[in-house]
């Protein structure tokens, strides 16, 4: 387990910061489960420490969700089960693990976070009204085009721009004005990676 965190860039200091425990614990819990004396270790430790070894392209995020999420203080909440229960059945490379990790470590994306919880219950419902619709019709276009492969037009892309700030698209992309062609071209591979 020791060499297997060493190879993440996991380092003991932070794991036991984020497991809430004391290091000489962690020490003392990875001994026995190298030992194969599993029956000491507490139960989240232990499906930490499965985790790391069941998946061997894990990245160093990936584990800290799943650690965040093994020891929040909602130990009981129907959420964070939820949760913990999509990490291990779908694994380390699935793009809502990336989405969960990208919420919880940046901000970003905070000012959406609402509204994207919001939407996903009303497109849960076996129907949905006018008022409803008018509230998620611009996700779903989005998710329309994005599915269907649309770039976005110039002037999508504009006020993308014009959203963001000239300073930061221009850092971020060294976006230069050359033609709508070459826009949409820009903004079918534009993202925001913070």
């Amino acid at each position: 387990m020791k060499e297997r965190l060493r190879e993440l860039g996991i380092k003991t200091t932070e794991l036991s910061e984020y497991m809430r425990i004391s290091r000489p614990s962690l020490y003392k819990y990875m001994e026995l489960y190298e030992a194969g004396d599993r029956s000491a270790i507490p139960d989240n430790v232990l499906r930490t420490f499965k985790y790391v070894d069941r998946y061997k392209s894990l990245t160093k995020e990936q584990v800290v969700i799943f650690v965040i999420c093994e020891f929040s203080d909602l130990r009981n909440s129907d959420k964070k089960e939820a949760v913990r229960r999509y990490i291990l059945a779908h694994g380390p490379n699935d793009a809502k693990v990336a989405l969960m990790y990208a919420l919880a470590t940046t901000s970003s994306l905070d000012s959406l976070a609402p509204y994207l919880a919001d939407s996903a219950i009303i497109l849960e419902r076996p129907e949905i009204g006018p008022a409803e619709l008018s509230r998620v019709a611009g996700l779903v276009n989005l998710k329309s085009n994005i599915i269907k492969n649309i770039p976005p037009t110039g002037k999508e892309l504009e006020e993308a721009k014009k959203n963001l700030g000239d300073a930061y698209v221009e850092r971020r992309f060294k976006f230069q004005k050359t033609g709508d062609k070459e826009l949409q071209e820009l903004g079918a591979v534009l993202c925001w990676n913070s």
